[in-house]
């Protein structure tokens, strides 16, 4: 089987197309269609020590039919899992037409937090980092109206976790 080559086999791992962009601390989310975009995170490629630079806003989309990956649009800001900021502000990507739309803003800002799809269509962010302060506070987004509400804190601060979506319909 050569690199671009995928067999569907369970309980295997199997080659297939590389990035563009040889990345670190990025995004990979499952889109409606089956496809993977992966977003932002690092190139650590790079010969520098300032790590602010490192950060991409640079996008693929892994075709999982073919194996193949393509570049997309790039986000309004570089962002990567390291909290290199704090960021109220917020992109949404359109697949359709593989565009960033800007929308309203987060009430904090926070970097290396979750977010999480919930089953009615809003999203919810939780935890990350406000500058080096750890946080526990929750945030909703609903994509029908474009804004953001706060909502109950988690009883502890967290950063660099995960969050899953479970088939309750409630988030570990």
């Amino acid at each position: 089987m050569s690199d671009g080559e995928r067999e569907a086999v369970g309980g295997s791992w199997s080659v297939t197309g590389s990035l563009r962009t040889a990345r670190v601390e990025h995004t990979a989310t499952l889109l409606y269609d089956g496809r993977v975009l992966v977003t932002g995170g690092c190139d650590c490629s790079l010969d520098t020590y300032d790590v602010r630079s490192l950060a991409l806003s640079s996008v693929e989309v892994y075709d999982p039919d073919t194996g193949i990956w393509s570049e997309t649009g790039s986000m309004h800001t570089a962002r990567a899992h390291r909290s290199y900021g704090a960021f109220s502000s917020v992109d949404i990507y359109a697949p359709e037409t593989g565009t960033w739309n800007e929308t309203g803003s987060l009430s904090t800002g926070r970097g290396s937090h979750t977010a999480t799809r919930l089953p009615d269509g809003r999203v919810l962010v939780a935890g990350g980092w406000n500058q080096s302060t750890a946080l526990s506070s929750a945030e909703i987004y609903d994509p029908e109206v474009g804004t953001w509400r706060e909502t109950r804190s988690m009883r502890m601060v967290r950063g660099y976790h995960t969050a899953t979506l479970l088939l309750n319909d409630q988030v570990l």
